[in-house]
């Protein structure tokens, strides 16, 4: 989405200005290509830019964008960032469509129980891709994958296709990274399909630390490449009681929308040998 508060600012303007005399400056704020091209004039770069708003696709989207143009050779180095922000407004907006929970719930106490709705986020992450190694790589993006799918059996096949591209076994991953949220339907959906493709992974959350939003994803793409980097899991990622896992070398982000439940996106990453 982008930053919201501008937008709000030019719509309040509209109302209190009588529709005349507005000034566009929040206004073109407001897209979400600014932040891109607010970072491009800072750093002096006329580089290739491009803002992706593909809802909870949108950072998947940006990786695919980097990890195609850095195979293809068109650059060596890629910016890669996610933005998504809620404000007072925005926020009372989304009440409205009875998705989003209302009541006070401590986050790290998200999984106690199953709910009905979602608890609202935001996260800025940002992260460099380079088409070789340096002493301050963290890990290896392998793949990248977006697909939408109507049920079980059409997700198992997609992710299970994911990892042949790979040439890995569903075995092979040593930690899945699982976007619940602890929503009833929505979470119980994706343990169905945790459990009959990855049924001895362990699997680690994060929206209990971000919260639901479009691009929560890139957050956990940060914690996947800081644990390959080395750093040890904090347990309170860690879903069911289980351990952390010792000596990971592959990890797989696995995202679902929460408002359609149709887009996911895949994201594998591996340690440095």
């Amino acid at each position: 989405n982008g930053n919201i508060s501008d937008t709000e600012k030019f719509l309040n303007a509209i109302i209190d200005n009588g529709e005349r005399m507005l000034v566009p400056t929040s206004f073109v704020q407001s897209t979400p290509n600014a932040i891109p091209g607010s970072i491009a004039i800072m750093l002096k770069n006329t580089s290739y830019n491009m803002a992706y708003t593909h809802a909870n696709t949108a950072f998947e989207m940006s990786l695919l964008d980097a990890l195609l143009g850095i195979r293809e050779g068109d650059f060596e180095n890629a910016m890669v960032g996610a933005l998504d922000e809620i404000t007072e407004e925005n926020y009372q907006i989304r009440l409205s469509s009875q998705l989003w929970s209302e009541e006070e719930i401590n986050p790290l106490q998200l999984f106690d129980k199953e709910r009905e709705k979602a608890l609202i986020g935001e996260s800025s992450s940002f992260f460099i891709l380079s088409d070789s190694k340096s002493k301050n790589t963290y890990a290896r993006l392998l793949d990248v994958e977006i697909f939408q799918s109507e049920g079980e059996a059409q997700s198992i096949s997609h992710i299970e296709s994911f990892l042949s591209r790979n040439q890995l076994e569903n075995d092979a991953i040593d930690l899945l990274i699982s976007g619940m949220n602890s929503v009833r339907s929505y979470d119980n959906a994706q343990r169905k399909i945790i459990e009959k493709c990855f049924p001895r992974t362990a699997v680690a959350f994060y929206k209990h630390i971000v919260g639901e939003h479009p691009t929560s994803s890139a957050f956990a793409f940060w914690m996947a490449a800081q644990i390959l980097s080395g750093k040890s899991i904090p347990e309170i990622v860690m879903g069911n009681g289980q351990r952390p896992p010792e000596n990971i070398r592959r990890i797989l982000i696995w995202q679902k929308d929460y408002l359609s439940g149709r887009d996911h996106g895949l994201i594998l990453l591996e340690a440095l040998k």
